[in-house]
């Protein structure tokens, strides 16, 4: 997936996106370097990245298959270990354990 946004505070569709092991090409920006992370779910890219760049990894990526297949499973990887509801509410149980008194 490519977001190229100029601006975002978080993106919900890149953790969709990594749901089904679809790595994100997205712009660092905003929020979006807590989603996405260089080789894990995609890559980040400069706001001020030429297309070339981008060109220049996707050819990178699909010239290797088993390289595009790594990341793609390592995509659904952070989704299910980072990136869904249950994660979060999980550490947000745990924070609100730690600190709230009963």
């Amino acid at each position: 997936m490519i977001l190229p946004s100029r601006a975002e505070g978080y993106g919900n569709v890149l953790p969709e996106a990594n749901s089904y092991g679809v790595p994100c090409l997205v712009t660092n920006t905003g929020g979006i370097s807590t989603v996405i992370k260089d080789g894990l779910d995609g890559q980040l890219f400069s706001v001020d990245a030429d297309i070339s760049e981008y060109c220049r990894f996707i050819l990178d990526l699909f010239s290797d298959p088993s390289k595009y297949k790594e990341l793609a499973l390592s995509s659904f990887n952070e989704f299910e270990t980072r990136l869904n509801w249950a994660v979060a509410g999980e550490a947000l149980k745990n924070l609100l354990n730690e600190f709230c008194v009963t």
